[in-house]
Order: structure tokens, then sequence, then C-alpha cells
């Protein structure tokens, strides 16, 4: 990496701060100094699987579980259904997680292009488990991808892989003769059960009944993800007040759980002053920070909401800590202003988004202005993201969030990134976590990976959401997106995202040969010869193409791959062909002289890229027989492989026909 990309991204004021920040259920992101401008999180296959094992003691088996399990097992597929709330998602990942055998990623689908639908059943793998969740979809998407279904149930029979679909209710009328008999439509479980077996997991002992009162109706008619968000407030409870016991912790996090909506609502109309007012949401969505933040910004949500100024002097007002106390908030020794009830901030922001929707856009502009005040720490700004995250989803604005992500990569010094770059990715990715806005933010990354002229900041905050976040669960997007950001940006953020997709490939062969499909189709393309000509020439590496496990025979041998490869090949041997063309093509010869048992297929690649054309196999022999008399190497060896080339370039020619013929283009078996 040259000095002036490194120039791109930092300055005298060091590295960009980062902290720790909100955890998703999936990677965070961490600074990596040249590529990845934001964070970074442990492998994603590691994330995926720390998820599963985090729930599967918490999990409660609904019914009828078991005949889900029966029906995976004999026939390779299911269909959930059932009530919103009832875990139909929980229990399709455990049916998968809990397969005998070795643990495998579990893949989402469908897994493609915005808008277009699509289950490829010649990309199902031998031993995949799959996950096909349609509860949250649109009526026409669900329409289509279960179109597509049988055909792509056989081939995930055929592959010995699984897979699980999640249907919601409300699209019944979809669910024809030839699904009927693999519907499991699951009861969700009792709650009082959930709830005790998510305190069990956390060390909390239980020495009171549930199964009357008022809460025992609550656990019998909330969905399973508030129960597990109940059970998180108890442990938060216990956490602040270790000695009290369960039922103290209990009527705590209860209060929480319930939102306190009318505590809150009765606070609010105790406070007639607008700014007391302004206070009590800003210690809301500032909770925890310093109380120098705390009086900035409210001083600037009062200012944006046209509040009318205190012309009285200002050390006859009320100070700080006399305002504080009127809201019921105080500051800590470290200066750090909270309320003592607990989830209390989490009250007061609900109540003031749902008692004021016509101030929700000036929220979007206070919280997007107030977040560069110098105090905020690294985690307090990412603790107000998602906070304001959660308000802007839930109330059905997610565009908000998108509009302080592009405000948020804008520089402030042409010559330094912004501090809030972290934040923006943060937001983005909160989004794409988030269940009924996730495809508002794929479609948004999509269409910013395509636009030539979006700025390199934001660029690289695609890059690393694409890889950190969206390839979790829908690795080909992510391909999709990544790839068009190293078509259209040559710069620092074109190579990040060059790095992102071959790391994103490694190792797994379906997404392999998808980019190598997409890069063979642009090296045809006058806009995209270039940068997918580099591409290419790492995707024929040949120790990424001779690899292989004890599992799967490696890449070369499958057919479809080396046709993907001799069409590039023909490509990069005409008209591209560049110092690099030659060097791939110098390793290529290489690897056959090191491999006697994938040579044939090695060099039949080369040779049938110039099938038809004498003048690239012509540069193919040049190529080679230049690599023959170099000085490294041995020479015996090479002047062999050079004589077999030129052997099958006769044959391919037709000149002799005694030479030994090519291989059939179908030889070899997939892997």
């Amino acid at each position: 990496m040259s000095a002036e990309a490194q120039s791109h991204l930092f300055g005298p004021q060091g590295p960009v701060n980062t902290g720790t920040g909100h955890q998703f259920i999936g990677p965070t992101f961490i600074l990596n100094a040249l590529q990845q401008l934001v964070r970074v999180g442990p492998d994603l296959r590691t994330v995926a699987r720390e998820h599963l094992h985090w729930l599967h003691p918490r999990f409660v088996e609904p019914d009828p579980f078991g005949r889900a399990q029966e029906l995976l097992a004999d026939h390779r597929s299911v269909l959930l259904t059932g009530a919103e709330g009832s875990g139909r998602r929980a229990a399709a990942q455990m049916l998968l997680h809990r397969l005998p055998g070795a643990e495998v990623q579990i893949r989402e689908l469908p897994d493609g292009d915005p808008d277009k639908p699509e289950l490829n059943s010649d990309e199902v793998d031998s031993g995949q488990r799959l996950l096909l969740d349609l509860s949250t979809s649109k009526e026409t998407f669900c329409a289509e991808v279960l179109e597509q279904l049988p055909s792509y149930r056989n081939a995930v029979r055929d592959h010995d892989a699984h897979l699980v679909v999640v249907l919601p209710r409300s699209r019944e009328h979809y669910f024809g003769a030839e699904f009927g008999s693999s519907i499991v439509d699951i009861v969700k479980p009792k709650g009082e059960e959930v709830f005790r077996r998510y305190l069990r997991c956390d060390d909390i002992t239980r020495d009171a009944r549930l199964d009357d009162g008022e809460l025992a109706e609550q656990l019998r008619s909330e969905p399973m993800s508030r129960i597990a968000e109940l059970a998180r407030l108890v442990q938060l409870a216990k956490d602040s007040a270790p000695q009290q016991g369960f039922l103290p912790w209990l009527g705590e996090a209860h209060k929480a759980w319930i939102e306190r909506s009318a505590e809150v609502a009765a606070k609010v109309k105790k406070l007639r002053s607008g700014q007391l007012r302004a206070l009590l949401l800003t210690t809301a969505m500032f909770h925890g920070a310093h109380a120098d933040t705390i009086f900035t910004s409210a001083s600037q949500l009062r200012t944006l909401d046209q509040h009318p100024t205190d012309e009285r002097p200002r050390l006859e007002q009320e100070g700080l800590a006399e305002q504080l106390a009127k809201i019921g908030a105080k500051k800590d020794t470290a200066g750090r202003v909270r309320f003592m009830p607990l989830a209390y901030d989490r009250a007061v922001r609900t109540h003031f988004w749902n008692d004021y929707p016509d101030r929700r856009e000036t929220f979007r502009e206070w919280v997007g202005i107030a977040l560069k005040h110098p105090t905020l720490s690294s985690e307090d700004r990412d603790a107000v993201v998602t906070r304001f995250a959660q308000q802007a989803l839930r109330t059905g604005r997610p565009d908000d969030l998108r509009l302080l992500a592009e405000r948020w990569v804008r520089r402030t010094d042409p010559r330094w990134p912004s501090r809030l770059l972290p934040q923006a990715a943060t937001a983005v990715g909160y989004g794409l976590n988030d269940e009924r806005h996730a495809r508002f933010f794929r479609q948004r990354l999509y269409d910013w990976s395509r636009d030539r002229n979006l700025s390199p900041d934001l660029a690289q905050v695609v890059v690393q959401v694409c890889s950190e976040v969206l390839a979790l669960t829908r690795p080909k997007e992510a391909l999709v997106r990544l790839h068009h950001l190293v078509r259209r940006h040559p710069g620092a953020a074109g190579e990040a995202a060059r790095g992102a997709l071959l790391n994103l490939i490694e190792g797994d062969r379906r997404l392999y040969r998808r980019l190598l499909d997409r890069v063979t189709d642009g090296l045809t393309t006058p806009e995209n010869a270039a940068t997918d000509l580099d591409l290419f020439l790492e995707l024929a590496d040949p120790d990424r193409l001779t690899r292989s496990s004890q599992r799967r025979a490696p890449l070369i041998a499958d057919a479809l791959v080396r046709d993907r490869l001799s069409t590039s090949w023909r490509s990069a041997l005409g008209g591209l062909f560049s110092p690099g063309c030659a060097h791939r093509v110098r390793t290529w010869l290489t690897a056959a002289g090191e491999n006697e048992r994938y040579r044939e297929h090695v060099l039949t690649v080369l040779v049938k890229a110039g099938d038809g054309r004498n003048d690239l196999l012509s540069r193919l022999y040049v190529v080679a027989r230049n690599w023959a008399h170099a000085p490294e190497g041995c020479p015996q060896e090479r002047i062999g492989i050079t004589d077999l080339v030129n052997d099958m370039i006769d044959s391919a020619q037709g000149i002799d026909f005694t030479k030994p013929d090519l291989p059939d283009r179908t030889e070899g078996t997939s892997p």
C-alpha cells in the first residue's frame, strides 16, 4: 500500500477511535490499518456458531418439534409455520443445528440480488444446512420463491443437504397440495417454562411460583422475544443489586419490561417546562454520558425545536444538578448521568417517539448534530446510534438511519476521514439486523455499491458492512455488492473491497464459482474488463485450484469450473493479455510440473482457452517455451511440460491425431 493511500485514511490525530460499542448477534467492527476503516469482528462462522451454542440450552421445543425433526431426517426438508411470536425462526435454527454429524454452518436463503428471489438448484452442495425464512417477506416475493421451492427441495434431497423453510400463516393460500404433508404448524411453548430455562442458564435461582397472577398471564401471551427480554432484565437487575434476591430482581425487571409507559407519561405531564422535557429526553438518549454532554445536547435540542430562550441571567436559572433532580436522574462520581430505575431511559425514548410523531425528523437532526460532541467516547456514540436506530426502525423510519449514515461519513476536513465513520457503519449494520427493515438496507447497500460517484469514505463503510454483517447470513448478496465496488472504485475503497471479496470466497466453493461466473462475464464487457482481469488472475491461482481436502476434490476437478476458467483464459490470452497474465500462465505451468495427478486438467484448461484461435495457442506456446528456458527451475522437467503443451496444441489444431486426445469436457467429478 502506498504512502498516498495511507494518508487517505490517517492524519496527525491518529486512527479513528473505535471502542467496543453495541454488540450485534453477529460481528462488530474494529479498526484495521489501511483497508478496513471501521471495525472487523471475529470469523463469521465462529460468530454464527456461538449464537447457536448460546440458543441451544435456552431453547424449549414447541409442539410438534419431534414431528418436524422426523420430516427433516426422512425427506431432507420441512416447512414450519405458526403464529407470530411462536419462535418459528429459533425452531428452524435448532432443527438444523441439532442434526447429527459434524457441525456445519447454516446458510440463509434466498441469497441473491434485490427483487430477484432465486433458489438456484445448481448451487446446492453436499451436506449443506439451509434456512429459508419467508415469515417477513412481501407477498409477491413469497409467491415467487414458493414457486421455485419444489425443484429446489429435490436438489436438496439429491445432495443429502437439509432445508428448513419458515412460512407465515398469512400466506397459507400459497401452500399447495405438494407442500401439505411437509408443513408443521408449531405451537408456542409455555412462556413460564421458557422464562425458567433462561433464568437457569443465567445462573439465577428462582424462589417463587410464576404460574399465577399478572406476570403468569403475560408470560402466556407474550412472544418468545419478549420473554427472553424479561430474562435479560432480571440479569441486569441482579448485576445492579446482587444482594437483594430473586423477587426484588423480578419486580424491578417486570417494571422495566412493561416499558414503564404510564410512569413516564405521568412524569412528562408533571414537567410542564420544555427545558426539563428536553433534558429528560436528552438524558434518555445519552444515558451514561458525561454531564457536559447532556447539558450541551439538551441545549441543541431546544434550539432545533425552536424553544424560546430564557431571558434571565444564567446564574438566576436552575443549575444542571437541580434540573437533573427534577427529572429523576443523578450524576455519579465520574460525572456521568443516569436514571436509577432499570430501563427507565428506554421507556422515556419510547414515550417521546410515540407521543411526538411530528418531531421525529427533529429528533433525527438533533442526534446527527449532537453525536459530534467532543466529550462523547466511541462507546457513548455507539450507544446513542443504537438507541436512535431502535426508535427509528420501531416507528417505520429506516430512511432516518440511511440519512444519518450518509451525513456521518462527510469530512469536515478534506484531509482526514470523519470521526463518525464507525457510527455510520453501526447504523447500517443495525438496520441489516432488523427483521422488518433488513431488505431496505440490503437494497441501499446495493444502490451505493453501483454508484460511481459514491464518496470513498462511504464506500469503505459499505465494504465493511457487507463483509462483516451482510456476509453472515447472505454471502452471495455481499459478494455482488463487493464486486460492484471493486469495479467502480479504483482507490483505497476498491482495494478494500477486493480484499474483502477474496476473503469471502476463501474456502467456499459455491461463492468461488459465483464470483468466477461474474468475472468471466465481465471480461467481455469493456467497462469491467480491466478490474475483472485482476480478479480473475487471483481466482486463477493454481494453489487455490489444486488444493484438496479429505472430503472434497480440488476445484480444478470440477468440469464446470474448468470450462469457466478456459473461457476466462480465452479473454486473458486475447486482447487483455498483460505481464500479469504471462506470470499467471507460468505459475500454471509450474503447478502442472509439481502436481502430476491434476497435470492434465491444468494444461487442458489453458489449451482449451485457445480452441479455434491459433494466435492464442501460439501465444500460449511462446510463454511456455520462454518459461522452459528460464534460469530457475529444473530445465529438463520444464522442457517435458512444454513438450506436453506443444503436443496438446497440435492435437487441438488437428495436426497429429496420434497424440493423446484432450480429456472430455465433462471429465472429472464435481465437488
